[in-house]
């Protein structure tokens, strides 16, 4: 992706792959930075008067069938019927209830639910589901450490999102912090944050033209997760100094 750098001087540290990233360009007096190292595009912060879509995502991305089609690439990937899966960024629960409706045991997480990802055990998760829901996450790396350690060997992660390879971003409405997408990424970045951070990801990652162009992957855990002191990571979520969601 080739991206005209507007300003030097000002640089962010990319939530993918830690490089530093000048801005690109300006949105609603917001600065977004491009990574010259994995071209994710994104903004450090939003101003959360701005925002008109938190916890309410649009309706047509969760008809039954749309859910059952996720549902089935999810089993067909983990090879066996989930025990248990995590609908992360669950929002008003459209995709956390059709799950419990087909038999599957589910849990929502959002920003305000009671269960949050440090209170599940390690490796106690088949799946987890996150339907746009990645370009809201100011700290992915953190979560995907979160999902390596949570998920079981073999367990997969679907998510959907759009990329931000090719793209004319002045005028791109998908980079727009109104909706609150903070973080928007590209193969690359993808590729990276999987793989640094205990996945494997898929042999391609091509975008489809089901759900309007939106990009679709699922990732396999790669190796048994570290065993980290459960005090560490209260600790560490205690003290992020940003939210891990819009």
């Amino acid at each position: 992706m080739t991206i005209p750098i507007s300003d030097d001087s000002e640089r962010a540290t990319c939530p993918a792959c830690k490089t530093a990233a000048p801005v690109v360009i300006v949105k609603k007096n917001h600065h977004y930075h491009a990574c010259p190292k994995c071209d994710c595009v994104f903004t450090p912060k939003l101003v959360s008067e701005i925002i008109v879509t938190e916890n309410n995502g649009h309706s047509g991305r969760h008809d039954q069938n749309q859910d059952a089609t996720r549902l089935k690439r999810l089993v067909d990937k983990l090879g066996r019927a989930p025990g248990l899966v995590i609908d992360f960024g669950c929002g008003q629960g459209e995709t956390t209830r059709f799950l419990q409706a087909h038999g599957v045991n589910t849990i929502g997480i959002d920003q305000n639910t009671p269960v949050q990802l440090k209170d599940l055990a390690d490796a106690s998760v088949d799946g987890i589901m996150m339907v746009e829901v990645i370009e809201h996450l100011f700290d992915p790396r953190t979560i995907f450490q979160e999902f390596n350690r949570i998920l079981k060997t073999g367990g997969v992660v679907y998510m959907e999102s759009s990329f931000a390879d090719k793209k004319n971003l002045a005028e791109w409405d998908y980079l727009d912090p109104a909706i609150g997408h903070c973080t928007l990424h590209t193969l690359k970045s993808m590729f990276m944050l999987a793989s640094e951070n205990g996945f494997m990801p898929p042999g391609s990652m091509p975008m489809s033209a089901v759900f309007q162009n939106w990009f679709r992957c699922k990732l396999h855990r790669s190796q048994p997760c570290p065993k980290r002191p459960s005090q560490r990571l209260k600790s560490s979520a205690k003290a992020s100094p940003t939210p891990w969601f819009h």
